[in-house]
């Protein structure tokens, strides 16, 4: 559904005749409201390894799409890594993809695609499939709940803690900062916030809570679809793109759809996961090697400045803590 931030309509699955549209052109169209079924990043529940994976142009994965439908359809909610056995293919970059956090919004993606791909077509040997269990495991509950259901009323809701204790089941010490839906991950040092959204866009808070449902603390720092992660440490914040690149903040916030404010600091395809503290930034390749920077940014294609402090392979993730 989602090629190219497009999406496919169709009368019906067997006359689709190769047409990309999206946008307002999808209002009337006979295909209905694609959205309901199709979201994540394999919006057809396509199985990572199975034959249809390995052969299939229709699968989509690595990315998280806002997709470009009329207004009033609903939209993806924010991507989760899902629970239970389906993790372990099911996760960011990974080959099936993540899928969409389980809306009552998208009532036909819980009621028939991944009805459908839990109860009739996981792989072989898997969990829920019923060419080897007769009993599939059961969808979500929210997934038979009515859209009206106030279920996703606060999803993407971002609170900052007053210091205010519980007090029995009272737990008052809370004020809200955000209610953006497209919100996947926040990160915060050295009394600063970030959020990334589903769309590669990065906010800084400006510490302004919400009133009713204006939110409009959050300054935007960049607009890159390619974004993957967003780290930070002490006062510096540093982005993963998808291929590797690495990039630093220098503060200076977006204007109109020019975001100037970052300095590339490593163009590595190796890069897996970064981590940042004190304000020195680590990267940990996927051959197992940790590299520390030492702040010099790049020079076109020359990114001199990281220093190797260990090569093993069994690494598998890493952690910073002040220096």
């Amino acid at each position: 559904m989602f090629s190219e931030q497009k999406t496919i309509a169709s009368t019906n699955a067997g006359d689709w005749d190769g047409t990309f549209i999206g946008g307002a052109a999808l209002a009337n169209h006979p295909g209905g409201t694609c959205s309901d079924c199709h979201a994540g990043e394999n919006p057809f529940s396509i199985h990572p390894g199975t034959a249809l994976d390995l052969g299939s142009a229709l699968q989509v994965s690595g990315l998280w799409y806002d997709p470009i439908i009329p207004a009033g359809w609903p939209e993806n909610p924010s991507p989760i890594n899902s629970p239970g056995v389906c993790a372990t293919c099911h996760v960011a970059g990974g080959p099936g993809g993540r899928f969409p956090a389980v809306s009552t919004e998208l009532s036909s993606y819980g009621n028939v695609v991944l009805a459908n791909a839990i109860n009739r077509t996981l792989p072989p040997g898997a969990a829920g499939s019923l060419s080897n269990d007769p009993h599939p495991i059961a969808l979500p509950a929210m997934c038979a709940e009515p859209p009206s259901s106030p279920v996703v009323s606060w999803a993407g809701a971002i609170w900052r803690h007053t210091g205010v204790a519980c007090s029995g089941q009272s737990c008052p010490g809370w004020r809200r900062l955000d209610n953006n839906v497209r919100s996947v991950s926040i990160v915060a040092a050295d009394e600063k916030l970030y959020q990334l959204h589903a769309n590669g866009l990065i906010w800084e808070s400006t510490g302004q809570a919400c009133q009713d449902n204006s939110c409009p603390g959050w300054r935007r720092l960049d607009n890159n679809p390619h974004t993957v992660d967003i780290v930070s440490g002490g006062r510096e914040l540093y982005q993963l793109h998808e291929g590797g690149r690495i990039w630093e903040s220098t503060g200076v916030p977006c204007s109109n759809s020019g975001c100037p404010g970052w300095r590339l600091m490593d163009n590595n395809p190796r890069t897996q996961t970064l981590s940042a503290a004190g304000g020195i930034l680590y990267q940990l390749h996927n051959d197992g090697a940790i590299w520390r920077s030492d702040g010099r940014p790049c020079v076109n294609d020359s990114c001199p400045g990281w220093q190797r402090l260990d090569n093993n392979p069994r690494t598998i993730v890493i952690e910073a803590s002040h220096d």
